[in-house]
Order: C-alpha cells, then structure tokens, then sequence
C-alpha cells in the first residue's frame, strides 16, 4: 500500500472514530466529511441551538504532496499526537495552523 492510500485510510478511521463520541445536543449534527478523491478530511458540526443555526468545521486535515496537513483545529484534542500514535511520522506531518516562518521550530515538517 502507498503512503497515500495508507494515510488516506488512517485519516478516514480516526475522523469517523472521533466524530461516533463527539459530544453534541440532540438538535445537533456531527459529521465526517471524507473526500478521498481531493485528499480532505473535516468534522463538520451543524445545527440549531437556543442562539441559533450553528454551523463549523474544527477540525480540517489535507493530504498534500504525501504529507498529512492539519489545517484547522479549533478543539483541545491533540490531533498531531493522535496522528503519530496512528502510525504518521512527525516527519510526515505539517502543522499548517502555524505560520510558515514558525514550522521550522516544532517537531514536525515545514511543509
């Protein structure tokens, strides 16, 4: 299997894994989005509360030149923790909610 099917499929498990326990009121939906064709993979969480229609995505990760981007995480969940322990490297992993001026000081790739 190559790297990208391999990731492909580590992302869609632990998306569809997360999203089966995510805490949420009745009136609301969580989803996992997995686009396996253009390599995108979200959380989507959607619906009504007292206040109103809620719609977000806090969680976006990309496969991009063979490497796992975490673009958004807007929860305290450790994803890039998480995507290691699932077999990514670190060194296959690109923090994209940093700058890229920042990447070269963390553990992971620049991009």
């Amino acid at each position: 299997m190559d790297k990208v099917t391999k990731y492909r499929n580590i992302l869609t498990n632990y998306l569809l894994t997360l999203t089966k326990d995510w805490p949420h009121y009745p009136s609301e939906e969580v989803k996992a989005i997995l686009d396996q064709t253009g390599n995108h993979f979200l959380v989507v969480y959607y619906g009504w509360t007292d206040q109103g229609h809620i719609h977000s995505v806090p969680i976006h990760l990309e496969i991009r030149e063979s490497k796992v981007w975490i673009q958004e995480n807007l929860t305290e969940i450790e994803v890039d923790d998480d995507l290691v322990a699932r077999g990514i490297p670190k060194s296959d992993i690109v923090l994209g909610v940093l700058p890229p001026e920042y990447r070269a000081f963390s553990e992971y790739a620049v991009g």
